[in-house]
């Protein structure tokens, strides 16, 4: 569980978009860029969480239309600019 609250909050919710969840309810989901950016402050704040959290942010990076510049900017932010090079050599 992660909490968000002021800017980050209006970014993460004015973006996300209804998918079926349990029972077909319809589940708000945030888009792929900001899952990414909540599994590196997990890895920020729990660094032996470092290759779970990098093997989801790889599968995240193969849906259809991230923006993989947008995705940059997070690492940048995180200071894990060599892990985000490790994973752009990949494709």
């Amino acid at each position: 569980m992660m909490y968000v609250r002021g800017e980050t909050a209006e970014q993460l919710f004015a973006s996300t978009r209804d998918l079926p969840g349990p029972g077909g309810q319809p589940i708000a989901v945030p888009k792929p860029e900001h899952l990414i950016a909540m599994k590196l402050q997990a890895i920020k704040d729990a660094p032996e969480r470092t290759w779970q959290d990098l093997a989801d942010i790889g599968y995240l990076l193969q849906i259809d239309g991230v923006n993989r510049e947008e995705v940059g900017r997070y690492f940048e932010r995180a200071g894990l600019m060599e892990k985000w090079r490790e994973i752009s050599a990949s494709w």
